[in-house]
């Protein structure tokens, strides 16, 4: 049986500098103007480009039956979040 955990995330755009020293100020000055009420409840990650790998969205869809092909299938997808990023900038502006 295969359990597949998929995260959306929203990435802050800042022009303003991050302050990093603690977790706090972090999600402060990454949403600026977020209460104590609006954070409840939420889990904070912060991933790395470089070493976060992200899959084809139609893999579980198409081939959710046969965990053997969906093992073939992520490996044949899986590249980073920037060699990703780099793609999709690619294809918008280039082809």
């Amino acid at each position: 049986m295969f359990i597949i955990l998929i995260f959306f995330f929203c990435a802050p755009y800042q022009k303003s500098t991050i302050d990093y020293s603690t977790i706090d100020t972090e999600k402060n000055s990454s949403f600026p103007g977020l209460s104590p009420d609006m954070s409840k409840g939420r889990t904070w990650i912060r991933v790395d480009p470089d070493y976060t790998n992200v899959y084809h969205q139609d893999i579980c869809d198409t081939y959710g039956d046969y965990p053997n092909i969906i093992e073939r299938k992520l490996a044949q997808s899986r590249k980073t979040m920037t060699v990703n990023f780099i793609f999709v900038i690619y294809k918008k502006f280039f082809l």
